[in-house]
């Protein structure tokens, strides 16, 4: 048994959890020994204008010492390299950076050049695959991986192949744009609501500057999404369930219909259960 540190570190967040790695975890295990630790103390925000390494300090201070650490980053160099120094100074241990590969665990990664797939997006489809996976009639599992974080992937999985995706602009990337990037719209994004209950509820005839960019960048998010998720079915060999993780993924989830046979699912943590998976794999 190994006590293993895994940590996704995102452009604007770094979580993680620690697990007793076994032989034998499954997925469902791995999801509900994350879900019991996820909280404010296992997330750090990145404010990527100060120094990393004391923001990371929070997680050395609450993690009794490990045996592994595996982590991913999508962040920057300085933020992947801040964490290594971060580890190695806390536990003399240089952390594992995980990345896409070829194949993993029964899953054959299709993109052009697996090198190139984000870590995240791999590891996210990785866990999805398990979570669908049916052994004994694996070419008819099909499932669609929507992570909604700062930018929005997403990815299909059908069969025991990772097909590939889309990757979109999130919502914050969006409202920061028009705000930021548009001299003659005066808004403050602070202020925007980003969505109502329901989609049909946003008025694209908007009277004001903060509705109508509130309106079109929902409209665009959400119509992106969707129009993703009927190709990907269109492809498939059977109706596809739909995953959504990520920040953003109890809203998005709220928004967008797609036609499947499985009403789409929030699973927060894909990219830390997929690490989890690897981590079973490698060191059992």
């Amino acid at each position: 048994m190994s006590r293993v540190v895994i940590a996704d570190i995102g452009n604007q967040r770094l979580k993680w959890a620690v697990l007793e790695v076994v032989p034998g975890l499954t997925v469902s295990d791995i999801l509900d020994l994350i879900e019991n630790q996820i909280d404010s103390s296992n997330s750090i925000d990145i404010d990527l204008n100060q120094d990393s390494r004391a923001q990371f300090t929070q997680l050395t201070g609450n993690v009794v010492e490990p045996d592994h650490i595996l982590y991913s980053c999508v962040g920057n160099a300085t933020t992947c390299n801040a964490f290594s120094q971060v580890c190695l100074r806390a536990w003399g241990i240089v952390p594992q950076k995980i990345y896409s590969e070829e194949k993993r665990s029964g899953l054959k990664n299709c993109y052009d050049n697996y090198s190139q797939l984000g870590a995240d997006r791999w590891l996210a489809a990785l866990a999805a695959f398990h979570i669908v996976s049916k052994p004994a009639a694996a070419r008819h599992n099909a499932v669609i991986v929507i992570d909604a974080g700062t930018a929005i992937t997403v990815d299909l999985v059908a069969g025991s192949e990772y097909k590939g995706g889309a990757i979109l602009p999130g919502l914050a990337l969006l409202f920061g744009a028009l705000g930021n990037s548009t001299g003659e719209i005066r808004i403050d994004t602070s202020s925007l609501v980003k969505a109502s209950a329901n989609l049909n509820e946003i008025d694209v005839i908007a009277t004001n500057s903060d509705a109508a960019v509130n309106a079109g960048v929902m409209v665009s998010v959400i119509g992106g999404i969707e129009r993703c998720v009927a190709q990907m079915h269109k492809v498939c060999q059977a109706p596809a369930r739909i995953l959504i993780t990520g920040g953003d993924a109890e809203l998005v989830s709220t928004l967008v219909k797609c036609q499947s046979a499985v009403a789409p699912n929030v699973v927060p943590n894909l990219v830390l259960a997929g690490l989890a998976l690897v981590a079973v794999e490698i060191l059992t």
